[in-house]
């Protein structure tokens, strides 16, 4: 007799769940990958409009400052005031005062002269009126407002406090603040320039100063040229008191050597070659003389001032006339 044995077998057990487990791990970290660059574009995304609105915010400070010296100074009935008000408590003390600057324009009527004023720095409020003294200038600390912002000027000056200009735009149908801005002009006019100021074209390669009768004192007599500035003759030497008599000295070596540098006015320190960062003393200004007096007193890259004729407001004249363009005879 032959008889068949049947033989079980067990279905096998525990495969499917570690073949879940790496599908779902899998599923994981593309999820957290997935994750992680949505939120690397959204705060790039963020960044960029962040970027663009900020650059917008700049360039309406700019354009602001730029409509207020195209309207107030197309013609020469102007002039430019300083007020340096009295330092906040926090101040540096040792810091010179901020100088804030004014277009003071006047208008005549009946015989007087009336002066308004226009600030060159963002303002909380406009200076209402005006006044007959030209001295008569507004406080500048009472049209920045309560919550000024504070503007870093040069190292050795406290900074500016102006006002936020606020830019309104419109969120979900409500208006609100969507960036500011805040500006402050400086006065660097009044400085030597040191990419046209000073020459070696003298004997020993000293400065060449022009002779008597010239009538131009540093007016350079040449023809107009690239390679001779028409004001080099102007005597930067004497800023340095190492100099003395001598027509020449350290400084003009350093300036003349550093002139293809001088791409802004902060760069006059290291066109000629003073090292960052820059030692300084309590008083904001650098530890070396040359540095502080160069610092002080030059700005390279000033740009040119070209003069509106107009009839003065001055006794003598009608007051209907003053302040119109003169008449050009040539």
């Amino acid at each position: 007799m032959r008889t068949n044995s049947l033989r079980f077998r067990r279905p096998a057990t525990g495969f499917t769940l570690p073949a879940v487990l790496v599908i779902v791990g899998a599923l994981l970290i593309l999820a957290v990958g997935l994750l992680a660059v949505t939120g690397i574009e959204r705060r790039t995304a963020r960044s960029y409009v962040d970027l663009q609105r900020a650059e917008m915010a700049a360039r309406a400070g700019l354009e602001e400052v730029k409509g207020i010296l195209d309207k107030q100074t197309a013609n020469d009935d102007f002039i430019v005031v300083s007020q340096t008000p009295p330092l906040p408590n926090d101040g540096d003390k040792n810091l010179e005062k901020v100088p804030y600057l004014y277009i003071a324009r006047g208008e005549s009527s009946a015989g007087s002269v009336k002066f308004k004023y226009h600030p060159l720095f963002s303002a909380e409020t406009r200076p209402s009126g005006g006044s007959s003294d030209i001295r008569d200038i507004p406080v500048a600390t009472d049209l920045v407002g309560k919550d000024p912002k504070e503007i870093e000027t040069l190292p050795y000056i406290n900074p500016a406090r102006t006002s936020w200009v606020p830019i309104k735009g419109t969120r979900n149908g409500k208006e609100q603040t969507v960036a500011r801005y805040a500006y402050y002009v400086e006065d660097l006019q009044g400085k030597v320039n040191p990419k046209v100021a000073g020459n070696e074209r003298g004997d020993g390669s000293l400065h060449a100063r022009n002779e008597y009768p010239f009538p131009a004192p540093g007016l350079n007599p040449e023809d107009l040229s690239e390679d001779e500035p028409a004001l080099d003759g102007i005597a930067i030497y004497a800023l340095d008191e190492k100099s003395g008599e001598k027509p020449q000295g350290d400084l003009v070596k350093r300036v003349i050597e550093g002139r293809e540098f001088m791409i802004s006015p902060r760069s006059i320190l290291g066109a000629t070659g003073f090292s960052s960062p820059v030692k300084r003393d309590d008083k904001g200004l650098p530890d070396d003389k040359i540095a502080a007096v160069l610092e002080k007193n030059t700005s390279p890259v000033l740009q040119k001032y070209e003069e509106k004729p107009v009839i003065p407001f001055a006794q003598g004249i009608d007051p209907s006339m003053s302040g119109s363009p003169r008449l050009n005879l040539n």
